[in-house]
């Protein structure tokens, strides 16, 4: 800025129009950067979070998944050996 010296800094009414804009922008650049440091922080923070979180539900998921296979396994056999008695009951009411 013309007219600033160390010895004499120009105040904002002594900048032109166009200074003050531009001083204006720098400021609000100043005032983002930090914002914007918090704001990736806070989202590289939640995206491991989230990973955490996915892998937990992979090995939660992987072991009701296992689980249900063994429930059909075992439904399956059930409904067989219910068959089965009825068969032994109809042998024994025509008895």
């Amino acid at each position: 800025m013309q007219g600033d010296t160390p010895i004499h800094r120009k105040t904002f009414l002594e900048m032109s129009d166009d200074e003050q804009i531009v001083f204006i922008e720098n400021l609000q650049k100043r005032r983002l950067e930090p914002v914007n440091t918090y704001l990736e922080i806070k989202e590289a923070k939640r995206k491991a979070n989230l990973e955490k979180l996915n892998a937990k539900l992979d090995k939660k998921l992987a072991a009701f998944e296992k689980c249900n296979a063994q429930c059909e396994k075992y439904l399956q056999q059930l409904a067989e050996r219910a068959n089965e008695l009825r068969m032994i009951k109809l042998e024994i009411d025509m008895s």
